[in-house]
């Protein structure tokens, strides 16, 4: 899916160029009759700018933005201009491209949802580091056999599918502390999720999951309580998964409704700068009030 103010579209962005080289060739002439006028300089300045933008980086939105900077400033000239010394048929095929993209970005509103809802998700990666410090912290210390052995009494739904692990037996006390308090992290991790991130969390705890499970493996020894304690909260909550999957959905689908009947209606005046200015802005609004409705149900 490609997101059309975040992601790069080189093909659709360097059709951008002709028209801008041919604005400039204009701006040029006219600064020829007219030396030193602000406004054309301004304007120029501007054309650079936009076409110095890397187009395998900068998203066509981003593009297309600096080219309603360009429209905008040219009305500075042509509302005061008369025909013979207007910027013509390049000013003309710039705003007709930029209707264009207009169109493509309006297109790809129905996918902005999906979009949403993976960007707020990968938040969650943010926890990784501080999962991977507690969890290793007490697997290294589960693993030292230096002190004298401990009792700790975990909750009792966490040991559901595991009935002979009612109570387990660490190697140090300091083991059992640190077991106990990442049984309540995690738990807490889990549970303070919102929608969007649920599943990426989960990933999370699974991902470390298996590893204590690989190692195990790898080592040729049973499974630490650890990884019991692992394997048994992933066994746990993955059992909300689909509760979830279906609630998010049926809270989605009414907003996705409205996205697809507002690109249906919505309509795209080409004829005049403030004209595409004004559609523009009024179908801008309506977007950002979807997203907001969908952002409170993430």
């Amino acid at each position: 899916i490609r997101d059309f103010h975040h992601d790069p579209f080189p093909s659709e962005t360097i059709k951008a160029d002709q028209s801008l080289q041919g604005l400039l060739i204009r701006v040029g002439q006219l600064l020829t009759a007219f030396p030193g006028h602000a406004v054309l300089i301004a304007l120029g300045q501007v054309i650079e700018r936009v076409r110095q933008l890397d187009i395998q980086v900068v998203s066509l939105g981003k593009v297309m933005s600096g080219l309603e900077v360009i429209l905008r400033k040219a009305q500075d000239w042509e509302q005061h201009s008369t025909k013979n010394v207007s910027l013509g048929q390049a000013l003309k095929d710039l705003s007709s491209l930029v209707a264009t993209w207009r169109k493509l970005e309006l297109q790809s509103w129905p996918q902005l949802l999906t979009i949403r809802e993976a960007r707020r998700g990968v938040r969650a990666k943010r926890h990784f580091l501080r999962l991977y410090r507690i969890i290793h912290k007490a697997r290294v210390e589960c693993d030292t056999g230096e002190s004298r052995k401990a009792q700790v009494c975990s909750p009792s739904w966490l040991w559901k599918g595991f009935p002979n692990v009612a109570k387990i037996s660490l190697n140090t006390a300091a083991g059992s502390e640190c077991v106990h308090e990442l049984i309540k992290v995690l738990d807490t991790f889990i549970l303070s999720s919102d929608l969007a991130e649920f599943w990426e969390r989960l990933e999370l705890v699974i991902a470390f999951a298996n590893e204590v499970e690989h190692r195990c493996h790898v080592e040729n020894s049973t499974l630490s309580p650890l990884g019991f304690m692992l394997k048994s909260l992933v066994d746990y909550y993955s059992r909300f998964s689909q509760f979830l999957g279906q609630t998010k959905e049926n809270l989605r689908e009414p907003i996705a409704a409205k996205i697809k009947e507002e690109v249906k209606i919505a309509k795209w005046d080409e004829q005049s700068y403030y004209a595409l200015a004004e559609t523009s802005e009024k179908n801008h609004r309506k977007l950002l009030k979807f997203l907001r409705d969908y952002d409170e149900v993430l």
